[in-house]
């Protein structure tokens, strides 16, 4: 995926649905497009090991991702989609109680275990679909 399509993707989220995805992808293009500032500002912040973890998790799924996916599972898997949504969802309030300490890393890895696998499922059901068109 090139960097346009890559904006284009992240411009297509809802914000409020997915807000941890949004806010990582976004500082994953700021760096593959070479903004300035961006890596000052970073070392600046004290280091956030749920988004190191959480970014290696979205860069998997990245080189996975085809163009088209969650469009499709949104209208083709409504319940699929849900369940994303909702692994989003746990995977932000973990991801505040991780910072908050009130939950350990190892929470965060399991819940993000759970969103990365829907995910994975999404991506694979519209590679099926998408092989099954080109015969």
């Amino acid at each position: 995926m090139d960097k346009q399509a890559l904006k284009e993707q992240i411009a297509s989220l809802d914000p409020k649905t997915h807000k941890a995805l949004k806010d990582a992808l976004m500082t994953e293009y700021g760096r593959l497009a070479g903004e300035k500032g961006e890596a000052r500002a970073q070392s600046k912040q004290t280091p956030d090991p749920f988004a190191e973890i959480f970014r290696k998790a979205v860069d998997e799924l990245s080189r996975r991702y085809m163009d088209g996916t969650l469009d499709y599972i949104q209208k083709r898997h409504p319940d699929l989609y849900q369940k994303t949504n909702q692994a989003e969802d746990r995977l932000n309030e973990a991801w505040k109680a991780g910072l908050q300490e009130k939950a350990g890393i190892e929470e965060f890895r399991e819940v993000l275990k759970d969103w990365y696998f829907l995910h994975l499922q999404g991506i694979e059901i519209y590679s099926q679909e998408q092989l099954r068109q080109e015969k």
